[in-house]
């Protein structure tokens, strides 16, 4: 039996032994697989505005609810980084954004939402300051949800998982890590990350051992792959 050792950045403390379970999103926040590539009248402007607002609406709507499980299971304090998210759908600099993008460039909603998440977030990657690099994946979580809110039969979280196992993922968002199980999620590692993020500090709060900024290392691991983190 072949060994590997990968090495990262342990953000939360234990000692876990489980099967892998590969975790990739339904949606990411820079996609945008629209078939459409500009808008051509004036109707499917409207259109499209009314989708992102509805869109937008139901992001707001799941991120209370998530907020609401959240103070239940962290507390008020750490649960406050979800409700962080949700005021942030009315931040004049962020979602407006997206409508001027629709009425103003003609782009559909979906390649609005990437546009401007992919603006936003690479503007806060590439600052010279950790914590702010860190809450760019705030912005991917939020444009996730917003692109999977804009397409029908996608789901944005977590399902299949029925035993207990480690989580293997690029990157883990704050509204998936807190809806995490503890009892069936034993642990995660991920490919990016770092200790002050706020998905590090839910897994703290929810008791989760993890490893985070992992590099490309976890790409060699596979679902049902037995891991010692």
């Amino acid at each position: 039996m072949k060994r590997q050792e990968i090495q990262g950045i342990g953000v939360s403390e234990g000692i876990r032994i489980a099967k892998a379970y590969i975790y990739k999103p339904a949606q990411d926040g820079g996609a945008d697989d629209s078939p459409v590539s500009q808008l051509d009248t004036p109707a499917a402007v409207d259109a499209e505005l009314h989708k992102l607002r509805k869109a937008k609406a139901d992001c707001a709507e799941q991120l209370e609810e998530l907020t609401q499980k959240a103070t239940k299971a962290v507390g008020e304090e750490q649960a406050g980084i979800l409700a962080g998210q949700r005021k942030l759908l009315d931040d004049p600099a962020f979602y407006p954004k997206m409508e001027a993008r629709v009425r103003e460039h003609l782009e559909p909603a979906p390649r609005a939402v990437a546009e401007i998440v992919g603006q936003v977030a690479s503007l806060l990657e590439d600052m010279n300051n950790d914590y702010m690099k860190e809450r760019a994946a705030d912005i991917r979580d939020i444009g996730s949800r917003l692109l999977a809110c804009l397409s029908p039969g996608h789901t944005h979280g977590l399902t299949g998982i029925t035993g207990q196992v480690i989580l293997v993922a690029d990157d883990l968002a704050p509204s998936d890590t807190v809806q995490l199980d503890p009892a069936l999620v034993v642990g995660f590692i991920t490919r990016t990350g770092g200790a002050t993020s706020h998905t590090a500090i839910l897994a703290r709060s929810l008791g989760i051992a993890a490893v985070v900024g992992a590099g490309d290392g976890v790409e060699g691991i596979k679902d049902g792959d037995t891991l010692v983190l």
